[in-house]
């Protein structure tokens, strides 16, 4: 039902009982945009040259939020670095956001809650099933606590967890936490990572870094 990191991220991020975000929203913004490109690097719609995006290919089979992010990438007039896509798509969060959460709503995962604050319209996700949430949170343990090479997709997701520094949402109390940051450290250079994905998500991380410091 999961099989792309953007839904992972986003579904990781859900407060376990009220309609808000466990993270601030320049790392929730930066990490979506991140999960987005990490997934179309993965299914081959786009490469990393000499730390500019280039779209190879429009043909995907990925939720509308990637078809949406890789229209812009394509109808670009020259090819861009990646941290400044991953800036725009920061800054243009909203509807990436929205996409996304109805997305996660069609599955019955969350429930799509809108607010208002001071006039303004904004969307934010009740999750319908905390099981599905710490199934994931679950999976992720076992996935660290492994030494066998990961899946592309597994990969991702560790990735985005060790660069937003998220290691709270996975992790009961402060020493599971260290072991944890720890861990993930070690898994990133190691070759548990596919070698395919390993220099994109080098890139990808160094430019999150950058954004998330920005922001």
């Amino acid at each position: 039902m999961l099989s792309c990191t953007s839904d992972k991220f986003f579904l990781l991020i859900q407060h376990p009982y009220k309609s808000r975000f466990v993270v601030s929203e320049h790392i929730k913004d930066a990490g979506m945009t991140g999960a987005v490109l990490l997934d179309l690097v993965r299914h081959g719609n786009i490469e990393i040259i000499n730390g500019h995006l280039i779209a190879k290919s429009m043909v995907t089979d990925l939720p509308p939020v990637h078809r949406m992010v890789l229209s812009k990438i394509y109808s670009a007039p020259k090819p861009r670095k990646i941290r400044k896509w991953i800036l725009w798509f920061a800054r243009h969060h909203r509807k990436m956001q929205e996409v996304i959460l109805y997305g996660l709503q069609d599955k019955g995962l969350i429930t799509v809650v809108k607010k208002n604050f001071l006039g303004f319209g904004y969307l934010r996700g009740r999750l319908a099933d905390n099981g599905a949430r710490e199934s994931l949170i679950s999976d992720i343990h076992a996935c660290i606590l492994s030494d066998t090479e990961l899946e592309g997709e597994q990969s991702l997701i560790l990735a985005l967890i060790n660069v937003c520094k998220i290691h709270k949402i996975i992790c009961s109390n402060k020493k599971e936490r260290k072991a944890c940051k720890k861990k993930l450290e070690v898994i990133m250079k190691s070759d548990l990572i596919c070698r395919a994905l390993r220099k994109a998500i080098d890139e990808i991380h160094i430019a999150l870094i950058g954004a998330i410091t920005v922001s």
